[in-house]
């Protein structure tokens, strides 16, 4: 990765180079041909001005016929020359005029033939009256026509080998040749520009080059939406016990107690309670007793309204809270107006605190506006507000409580009997839920497992007022069998499995008319983890808790 994305940098530099060695190359080309042209120009004007000197001189000298006693010859027209003797130089001037300028020539305007020209000494000087009748007698002695041209002579030795010469001028361009073959790779070189050039056309792709070192470690980016939670995992080995918590807040007064000695609670009954002593005598025989169940009625108001499901829509996804276990709910019968539109919300399976939110846009964003502190510890997720009351398993006791959300009083419990609420007797494959308080179009109701015969699923009718038992049923079906259950016009629906993503419901039991149905229901947990599922009869949905997700469920009813 590091070679390649090093490549268009690497081309961008060496093409920089090759252009600053061109533009280099050219200044250099123009500033000799400057240098040669001002050399030239130099050397006409030199040969000008010397010109211009010998012409003065010429004027200036005299020429007379040397005679024979000065052992001089006069045979062909030749002239001697002497010094004028008003302008006489010194032997070293001359001397040093003749190293200066062997001989001078003198060209003509027209054209460069060196026929036309003069050589002398420079340390003669001819007048020029002399200079033109020595031309015109030499004429005398020139034939009329010139002769024939003589055999050419013989090649004359080759001369030494010239100078180097001023490169020239740059040339046109050439055409572009075939591509090279590739060099080999060269050092990295220095960025000098922060640019991206455009790639090459006709470049070859090069090998991948080896990876460069780590770079940098980079900003933090911004933080990822949240994933979904993984698959649950094996139960851990248990911890130590951990330190003892500062005291809690002091609860809300009670309620007057009934006038009368001292009550115990169970837990004090066991702490108080000493070993068992001998068995006393028997006692007299007892009248018969009464056979009915003096905790439940069997004056059960008629069914108010009756419908079937026929499916359950796709779930839709209302909030993640990061918690696996939990409740939320929204009160289907508020006896407030301002409580119409307000959720509550509980955290995990056991606590001791109720968060309510003015809204769903509250409840989404956690904005809670009112907290509770229960009097008693909840146990399980099985819990529901309606007619502005929280209605919970007390946890450790076989109760159920109605929590006044205005007052924030305990309005009325009940114990249910014959129910299993503690240890690993659980109601659902879920585990942690002992009772599961629901409510459809007919009231209130509480399903919970059998403590005498634990593989039976049992459900109560309860008044919500004073949460007095209005008739128990005993269906023999093992409820351990279920992953949750919820009530709906009177018919309880059971889902075979929370842990598998397409499940399904598959038992249905009519309370009213004590039949099973035949019902084979598609459902889908799509987090795989449902352990709070609860039917709210104004809105005709399900509130589902999925491995701390928050879900709601359409129903289609078979009837519309």
């Amino acid at each position: 990765m590091a070679a390649s994305s090093n490549g268009p940098s690497f081309s961008l530099h060496v093409k920089v180079i090759y252009f600053f060695l061109i533009v280099c190359s050219v200044s250099i080309s123009v500033g000799i041909y400057s240098l040669y042209n001002h050399i030239e120009k130099t050397k006409v004007q030199l040969r000008r001005q010397i010109l211009e000197d010998v012409l003065k001189e010429i004027v200036e000298v005299k020429v007379v016929p040397s005679d024979e006693s000065n052992g001089s010859t006069s045979s062909g027209g030749q002239y001697a020359a002497f010094r004028s003797s008003d302008e006489a130089e010194s032997d070293t001037v001359l001397f040093s005029r003749v190293k200066r300028q062997k001989f001078v020539t003198v060209e003509s305007d027209t054209n460069n033939d060196i026929s036309n020209g003069l050589w002398m000494p420079t340390f003669f000087r001819v007048p020029l009256n002399a200079l033109q009748s020595f031309c015109k007698s030499a004429q005398e002695h020139c034939p009329d026509k010139a002769g024939s041209p003589g055999p050419p002579g013989p090649p004359g030795p080759a001369g030494p080998p010239g100078h180097h010469g001023l490169p020239g001028p740059q040339g046109e361009p050439g055409e572009k040749g075939l591509p090279g073959f590739r060099g080999p790779k060269g050092d990295k070189g220095d960025s000098i520009l922060d640019l991206n050039g455009t790639e090459g056309a006709g470049a070859i792709q090069g090998q991948r080059g080896l990876p460069g070192p780590p770079g940098p470690q980079g900003l933090t980016g911004p933080a990822g939406m949240m994933g979904f939670p993984g698959s649950k995992g094996d139960k851990g080995d248990s911890g130590f016990p951990g330190s003892i918590g500062p005291p809690g807040p002091m609860g809300p007064p009670g309620r007057n107690g009934d006038p009368g000695g001292m009550t115990l609670t169970p837990e004090m009954q066991r702490l108080l309670q000493g070993p068992p002593g001998p068995p006393g005598p028997k006692g007299h025989k007892g009248d018969p007793g009464d056979t009915t169940q003096p905790t439940a009625s069997s004056s059960v108001e008629p069914r108010s309204e009756s419908c079937e499901i026929k499916a359950i829509g796709k779930p839709i996804f209302q909030r993640y809270t990061g918690t696996f276990w939990g409740a939320w709910m929204k009160d289907p019968m508020p006896r407030r107006k301002n409580d119409a539109n307000k959720y509550w919300f509980t955290r995990h399976f056991v606590g001791a605190q109720l968060f309510e939110y003015d809204s769903l846009a509250s409840f989404r964003d956690d904005r809670v506006s009112r907290r509770y502190v229960l009097p008693f510890i909840y146990d399980g997720t099985g819990h529901l507000v309606y007619q502005g009351s929280f209605y919970y398993h007390r946890s450790g006791m076989s109760e159920i409580i109605r929590y006044d959300l205005a007052s924030e009083q305990i309005l009325a419990k009940v114990t249910i009997p014959g129910a299993a609420f503690s240890g690993d007797q659980f109601l659902y494959k879920t585990n942690y839920n002992f009772f599961d308080v629901a409510v459809d179009e007919n009231g209130l109701w509480v399903i919970y497992g059998g403590l005498e015969h634990p593989n039976d699923l049992m459900v109560a009718k309860l008044n919500p007022e004073t949460l007095g038992i209005q008739r128990v049923w005993n269906i023999t079906y093992n409820h351990r069998d279920l992953g949750n259950a919820f009530i709906v016009c009177g018919i309880i629906y059971g889902l075979r499995d929370v842990y598998e993503k397409h499940s399904h419901i598959d038992f249905a039991f009519d309370l009213y008319k004590n039949e099973l149905l035949d019902v084979k229901i598609p459902m889908t947990n799509p987090y795989e983890m449902t352990n709070m599922l609860a039917y709210n009869p104004y809105e005709k949905l399900l509130y589902s808790w999925d491995r701390g997700n928050q879900l709601t469920y359409p129903i289609l009813f078979a009837h519309q």
